[in-house]
């Protein structure tokens, strides 16, 4: 059975799916690899697995309601924008940290071999579909997402 070309997904659905894929692959990642301890390490951050896996799933169903609302409403697919921004900037980030602490910061694969090149071909689709001020404003607001994540961590830490 073939699948009509009106049934597909557009390219935006698409990247927004392989967000959810490749934010599964990266925890895992982060996870198997401890960056919890890691962080730890790195930072004084009283930071467990438990508090980890609960800010992840907190952020994979941030990231899960925006592709559905791209899936279900053609407007929201610039939702993907901000979220690809996010994984771009997470991924580099993995990248200099592990370049500043000398050691492999859990998460350095997925962000550098996946995260990075997935952000950079969502902001470039977005620039052929939406004016410069949207994808503009996309990255920003990704940006800030990802400003949510170390502080998120940093309130979850001090919480205990």
């Amino acid at each position: 059975m073939s699948v009509s070309p009106a049934s597909r997904p557009n390219g935006m659905v698409q990247l927004g799916i392989l967000l959810l894929a490749t934010y599964a692959l990266h925890i895992l990642e982060e996870y198997t690899f401890g960056f919890p301890a890691w962080a730890q390490a790195h930072t004084g951050l009283t930071f467990t697995p438990e508090v980890f896996l609960r800010l992840n799933a907190t952020f994979f169903g941030v990231m899960a309601a925006g592709v559905v609302a791209g899936m279900l409403f053609t407007p929201a697919q610039w939702l993907v924008v901000p979220l690809g921004t996010a994984v771009l900037i997470n991924g580099t980030a993995h990248v200099v940290a592990s370049l500043i602490t000398w050691s492999y910061s859990p998460g350095l694969v997925t962000g550098t071999l996946l995260w990075i090149p997935l952000g950079l071909r969502i902001i470039r689709a977005a620039r052929l579909r939406w004016s410069s001020a949207g994808v503009a404003a996309g990255v920003l607001l990704g940006a800030g997402l990802h400003i949510l994540v170390p502080l998120s961590a940093w309130l979850a830490t001090r919480a205990r």
